[in-house]
């Protein structure tokens, strides 16, 4: 049972859910101990790595962005756990947080693992198998039982944990405090709570998430050249880092809208509880969707640079074109996909049907459509008078007709700014005219 009160709802001690979550925890973490250890070991030294399967990529892509990530999300998992102490009451957000965090580490290391299954069936570089291949190889196998007994815990955990009547009220900035005064630093925590930099800081989820991803992706690549000798070019350094960087910032973003890291509040409270959660801003989509396409176009750049080029990528300039090329094919992407599309509901509030670039979905013959256009769950535009549909309107909608609001094309609108901020998209800047002197 739960334990009712004004904050959030709250496990008592001796829950029989707690103890399977002590479980799963602490499988998650010995997995991500034990793929961090694999993975040191299969890219940094050098007599392991001249014979594995997975050293080119797009393989080795994956393994270099899960090497740093798993156990950087386990420290995090192991920094919260240190609050749940078995003898007082643990608060249900805080517990359905970490096991998400238990199970989004674990699928890092299931998808890397599944990944160098699918190298070994494919026979990637047979050539440079050596004879300590085949010991890499079976490696593998206990790896994947790990993964596969971590999850079946974090599963039984999930499981066991009381229905939730209620959505998150809080994030893991709110644990903060409450972290500094454990670690017996009262002025950090009082501090923290009378700045109100956590709200600051949950308004530039993205900026935060980039100068973090930059300054790990620096580190990172820093100690990859060092392992290697030393001797790579400045320019390239400085590439390399800006396209880890990209693919360290798409999982934060991620991860953040999966974990809520951090939560935006509104300006007016800034309190856990009475929080609505709401959609991702569409720059948050398209900053994800940018810097996910920028890595993956680096990890498959032989391929796309063969398709787009002609060749394969040799030169650094070679390496930015078609990396800034899949960004903002990414971004461009997702951002007109989210600014076009709108659900569209009738007086009543009931959903009747869907406006999008490729069309407005059919409605049966003899339906009124729609009075008003819910954009993004924000608000409402009363451009769409009542009418009846007719056999003529209704073949010319299934026919994939462009919609129109009175008239006039929905992109037009878009394009001309008239449901700009309905859409997501910034507002333009505002050209002064100089007077004549």
């Amino acid at each position: 049972m739960t334990v009712p009160g004004p904050g959030p709802a709250a496990l008592p001690v001796g829950h029989p859910s707690r103890p399977a979550a002590a479980r799963a925890l602490g499988g998650s973490i010995a997995v991500a101990a034990l793929f961090t250890v694999w993975a040191y070991v299969g890219t940094q030294v050098h007599a392991v790595r001249a014979g594995s399967p997975w050293q080119d990529d797009p393989y080795d892509a994956l393994v270099s962005l899960t090497e740093f990530l798993v156990p950087a999300l386990a420290v995090l998992v192991l920094a919260r756990m240190w609050l749940c102490r078995r003898f007082e009451s643990l608060p249900l957000f805080r517990l359905r947080q970490l096991l998400r965090a238990a199970q989004v580490s674990t699928g890092l290391v299931a998808a890397t693992v599944a990944v160098d299954w699918v190298v070994v069936a494919a026979r990637a570089d047979h050539s440079l198998w050596a004879r300590g291949t085949p010991l890499l190889i079976g490696t593998l196998v206990p790896l994947s039982g790990a993964v596969l007994v971590g999850y079946r815990l974090q599963r039984a955990a999930m499981g066991r944990l009381p229905p939730h009547d209620r959505p998150s009220v809080g994030d893991w900035l709110d644990d903060a405090p409450v972290l500094a005064e454990r670690l017996r630093l009262p002025q950090v925590a009082g501090w923290l709570r009378a700045t109100g930099l956590l709200n600051h800081l949950r308004g530039y989820v993205v900026l935060v998430a980039a100068a973090i991803s930059v300054l790990a992706s620096a580190a990172v690549t820093l100690a990859l050249v060092v392992g290697e000798g030393g001797g790579l070019p400045a320019l390239l350094y400085v590439t390399l880092t800006v396209i880890y960087a990209a693919g360290v910032l798409a999982f934060c973003l991620i991860a953040n809208s999966t974990l809520h890291l951090a939560v935006a509040r509104n300006a007016g409270n800034s309190s856990p509880s009475g929080q609505r959660r709401q959609r991702p801003r569409a720059s948050s989509v398209g900053a994800t969707a940018a810097a996910a396409g920028a890595y993956v176009v680096f990890a498959l750049r032989d391929t796309v640079g063969a398709a787009l080029l002609g060749t394969q990528v040799t030169t650094v300039g070679e390496l930015v074109l078609i990396s800034l090329a899949g960004a903002l094919l990414a971004a461009r992407y997702s951002y007109c996909s989210r600014a076009t599309t709108w659900n569209t509901t009738t007086r009543d509030g009931s959903p009747l049907s869907t406006v999008s670039g490729s069309g407005l979905g059919a409605a049966p013959v003899g339906d009124r459509l729609p009075d008003k256009i819910t954009v993004n769950g924000v608000g409402h535009l009363s451009l769409l008078e009542p009418r009846q549909t007719t056999a003529a309107s209704h073949s010319r909608t299934v026919a994939g007709a462009a919609p129109t609001i009175r008239g006039v094309s929905v992109q037009r609108l878009v394009d001309a700014g008239m449901l700009r901020r309905w859409c997501g998209f910034p507002r333009p800047p505002r050209r002064h005219r100089r007077g004549r002197g």
